[in-house]
């Protein structure tokens, strides 16, 4: 090898070692800067390095370290943090589960209006996780979470009203904590609109809203949805009768491996 292609080599192999130690540099760099403003008090710091240290992003994951991070944001009210940590004992990552300390740091972050976490204590107290079951403590979370748009909860309190869990049973109360999931795109509750709506009570049954709720519900590939529509084309209810449209619905519910449909496809059929 020649003089001048040693140096060109030497110098493309140095070359190409520089973005890479720039790389870990920058990372280091800003490590130790995050880590400064973590140390002086600074929440948003305090959270970020601790969200690194989770899930190891520029620095070897180190539940231990995630966890004094978030506490320290934590401590200055940061729902993120708090929530974080509940989710960290929830799972037992870095620490042994325990249900009772993740309910205390999510009932922190709930308190503080955090949304996830009014729900997830909904799903603890409904559950009993962590907690003595309560039905009447799991509505009064999912009903923060739902007034704040949250489309499970709405649909949770949807589920609890139509059975009467913790509250009297109200099918109409049901409807309107149903319809705010629908509204959303929420498949069960517009499946379970379309059942209160063609097998409720007879002052709430309403075949065209049942027809309306089902069809959007079927159009996002709820089986159980394409079969009723099947049954109400096939018997009239709510629409002229249309034996063509019931087997379309029966053979998209059979394709989505729904024996029943498959069953009301073939007899068609015959």
């Amino acid at each position: 090898m020649n003089l001048s292609k040693y140096i060109f080599l030497i110098f493309f192999v140095f070359m190409g070692f520089i973005p890479y130690s720039f790389a870990i540099d920058t990372k280091q760099s800003e490590i130790s800067a995050l880590e400064q403003q973590a140390n002086n008090g600074d929440a948003d710091a305090q959270f970020e390095l601790g969200s690194k240290y989770y899930q190891g992003k520029g620095v070897s994951q180190d539940y231990n370290k995630a966890i004094e991070y978030f506490i320290k944001a934590g401590d200055q009210e940061d729902t993120n943090a708090l929530y974080n940590l509940g989710i960290i004992y929830l799972n037992g990552q870095g620490v042994s589960k325990d249900y009772s300390k993740a309910i205390d740091w999510f009932t922190k972050a709930a308190n503080l209006g955090y949304i996830k976490a009014q729900y997830n204590l909904g799903v603890r107290y409904q559950n009993g996780q962590g907690v003595s079951q309560d039905d009447s403590k799991a509505i009064e979370w999912y009903t923060k979470a739902a007034n704040q748009g949250k489309a499970t909860a709405q649909y949770n309190l949807g589920v609890m009203y139509q059975n009467g869990q913790g509250v009297p049973e109200d099918d109409r109360k049901a409807i309107e904590w149903y319809t705010k999931a629908a509204n959303q795109g929420d498949i069960d509750a517009q499946y379970n609109l379309g059942v209160i709506y063609s097998q409720g009570q007879e002052s709430i049954r309403d075949y065209k809203k049942a027809i309306e709720w089902y069809t959007k519900a079927a159009n996002q590939g709820k089986a159980k949805a394409q079969l009723n529509l099947g049954f109400m084309h096939l018997n009239g209810q709510g629409i002229p009768q249309d034996k063509n449209q019931a087997k379309e619905y029966f053979k998209q519910a059979c394709l989505n491996k729904f024996l029943r449909a498959c069953k009301a496809y073939e007899k068609l059929n015959d």
